[in-house]
């Protein structure tokens, strides 16, 4: 695995690649999920929205401060490229998704799989 260095150099790399892609893939259908007026931007109700779904905090001042940390260009919505850093800065998709997974999973009583391992969620 890439995380012990098992395998050969070619090998690792081959994994890495497809690692890379998966999380293209993710990032690209969760930007599709939350853009919800498929103009490929996602504006403040969608960032507010995203917040709900996500489980995160999503009153005006929470998609204020959202909004200042992700909107680069000041334009008022959120390009593919501003949403791709931004959920590069907190660890990535498995990061963004991972309070929602908790909170579904303390719902219905099931263990979370977080980066592959069983979490506590007491």
């Amino acid at each position: 695995a890439i995380e012990t260095g098992e395998g050969d150099a070619d090998d690792l790399l081959d994994r890495l690649d497809t690692e890379i892609d998966v999380e293209e893939e993710t990032l690209a259908r969760a930007f599709k999920l939350f853009d919800n007026s498929g103009n490929y931007e996602l504006s403040r109700q969608d960032i507010k929205n995203m917040n709900r779904y996500l489980c995160f905090p999503a009153e005006d001042a929470d998609v204020d401060q959202i909004m200042d940390a992700i909107d680069i260009d000041h334009s008022g919505t959120i390009t593919f490229e501003e949403f791709e850093t931004y959920v590069g800065r907190v660890g990535g998709t498995s990061k963004l998704f991972e309070e929602r997974q908790k909170h579904i999973c303390k719902r219905t009583g099931t263990p979370s799989l977080i980066a592959g391992r069983a979490v506590d969620l007491e």
